[in-house]
C-alpha cells in the first residue's frame, strides 16, 4: 500500500457504505468501497491523477473522479495521502477547511 488515509476518509467510506447498503443491499456497498480502495492504489501508482479545485480550496490537494460519483481529495506526499472521499452532490468548500477536518 503506497497510501495513508486520513481518519476522516474512514468516516466518509462508513457514511457511503451505510448509504449504498440501504439502497442496494450489503453486495453492492462491499463492491462500491472495494471500487474506492482500488481507485486509491491506482492514484498512489499515478498521482499526478486528477487536478486541483481552487474554486473549493486554498490547500494543496488534488480531486479525483470515481465511480462518477465520488471525489477522492488526495495529498501528493510520501506516500500519497486520502483526505477525503466526498460524494460530489456533497461538495462543498466547508468540507475542505480545517473546521471541515481536511486531515489531522
Amino acid at each position: 500500500m503506497n497510501y495513508s488515509v486520513a481518519p476522516l476518509v474512514l468516516d466518509d467510506l462508513d457514511e457511503i457504505y451505510t448509504y449504498v447498503e440501504d439502497i442496494k443491499g450489503e453486495d453492492a456497498a462491499n463492491l462500491v468501497i472495494d471500487d474506492l480502495y482500488n481507485a486509491f492504489a491506482k492514484i498512489s501508482s499515478s498521482p499526478g491523477m486528477g487536478h486541483r479545485r481552487q474554486d473549493l480550496t486554498d490547500y494543496d490537494v488534488f480531486f479525483w473522479t470515481a465511480l462518477k460519483r465520488f471525489a477522492i481529495v488526495y495529498r501528493k506526499s510520501s506516500p500519497i495521502a486520502i483526505v477525503r472521499v466526498i460524494p460530489w452532490p456533497k461538495m462543498e468548500p466547508v468540507l475542505l477547511t480545517p473546521a471541515g477536518g481536511l486531515w489531522v
